[in-house]
């Protein structure tokens, strides 16, 4: 599955509400057929939250769990995405982790990530003229998630993923050109 929005530890925390600098800037000059985040609304689930539902493996997560547990939905209407950092590489964030606040189960979430998650090169800049950082956008009320940053072969994407019964479809991708 592919998600995201909320306390994205260390990455993206302070524009994801807002798209900031790239992503709002070149979202705002792609075509009228680019997807947005009104495009795809949803309800915002706010309801009883059921116990964790965690297996085995997922235990070794339950701090990170816990702390989502007690936030509100922040993507997609019933979902908490959280990045959770590694342990041993300061607090550069390794994984992506998901919770359905209407079930207690985590999810999985398929987007790149750890070392698959990374600023473009200093040659791709936005319409501020900023370099282009790794990032990702989403919102509570929407199931649009817009994901930033390098991809192999020395690209630069903006990517944007649709939450649909639990997993994430791909349903637009947009290079961006290096700029001087």
């Amino acid at each position: 599955m592919r998600r995201g929005r909320l306390t994205l530890v260390c990455v993206a925390g302070a524009g994801l509400a807002s798209l900031a600098s790239l992503t709002a800037a070149h979202i705002s000059t792609m075509p009228s057929s680019t997807p947005k985040f009104a495009d795809y609304p949803v309800e915002v689930f706010r309801g009883p939250k059921p116990p964790l539902q965690l297996t085995e493996e997922q235990e070794y997560w339950r701090r990170t769990y816990d702390d989502a547990r007690e936030q509100e939905p922040n993507f997609a209407g019933r979902y908490v995405l959280h990045g959770a950092p590694s342990g041993c590489c300061g607090d550069v964030p390794i994984v992506m982790l998901g919770l359905d606040l209407a079930t207690g189960k985590p999810i999985d979430v398929d987007i790149r990530q750890g070392d698959a998650f990374k600023d473009c090169a200093p040659k791709y800049k936005d319409q501020a003229g900023k370099r282009v950082r790794a990032a990702y956008y989403y919102r509570a009320e929407s199931r649009l998630i817009v994901v930033t940053g390098a991809a192999p072969g020395d690209r630069c994407l903006v990517e944007f993923f649709v939450e649909n019964g639990g997993s994430l479809r791909l349903v637009h991708q947009t290079v961006i050109e290096p700029k001087p």
